[in-house]
């Protein structure tokens, strides 16, 4: 019985340790966030080096990669979003320094397709 009684109160701690952290990333994910999803039609985007990946963000307050997501999406882009940015991420395509050239595939789709756009290249 004494055996129950202390994994019983185990099982309370761990419990309860889950409902604390749990609390805790619900609060984190209510908060404000200082982004917002503001949507424009002219695409403006900014084409940066993150980490081994190339990252195609907006380059103003405004998201103008929405409208164009299944574009993004088609060429394997997958969605990021950090405290510090968002914007479509394509993993291992900037093994060098290289950017315009490792980006390359996405202005070319970009033009394939007759989208009128701005890039600006953050190294």
């Amino acid at each position: 019985m004494e055996d129950l009684n202390e994994r019983i109160s185990e099982l309370e701690t761990i419990f309860n340790n889950y409902q604390i952290k749990t609390d805790n990333r619900i609060n984190e994910l209510e908060k404000p966030s200082n982004k917002t999803c503001m949507i424009r039609e002219q695409l403006d985007i900014t084409i940066a080096k993150y980490k081994k990946y190339i990252l195609v963000k907006s380059t103003g307050e405004t998201n103008t990669t929405q409208p164009y997501k299944e574009v993004f999406k088609d060429l394997e882009g997958k969605w990021m979003k950090t405290n510090e940015t968002c914007g479509w991420i394509y993993p291992g395509k900037c093994q060098d320094s290289e950017l315009e050239k490792n980006s390359k595939f996405i202005i070319d789709k970009l033009n394939e397709m007759n989208i009128e756009f701005d890039v600006i290249y953050e190294e």
